[in-house]
């Protein structure tokens, strides 16, 4: 992925994140299309539960001190 992609692919996460309950925006944001999804009926709804997943997979585990890296990112 080059540089520009990869800016691009970045700016896509952060435009779908601020619209994260915005189901116009997510529908038709260019990561739906990415994901192989953009032409189901419940994309926007799709979407968001990848991100919300991807968001809680980032959670540290329970048994993580606070002061452990994970928990400081």
């Amino acid at each position: 992925m080059t540089t520009s992609t990869f800016d691009t692919f970045v700016g896509h996460v952060r435009s779908a994140l601020n619209h994260l309950y915005d189901p116009d925006e997510l529908r038709r944001s260019p990561l739906a299309a990415a994901c192989g999804i953009a032409g189901d009926f419940d994309a926007a709804a799709t979407l968001q539960r990848l991100l919300i997943d991807a968001i809680e997979a980032l959670r540290p585990a329970a048994d993580d001190p606070p002061q452990s890296r994970g928990w400081r990112i």
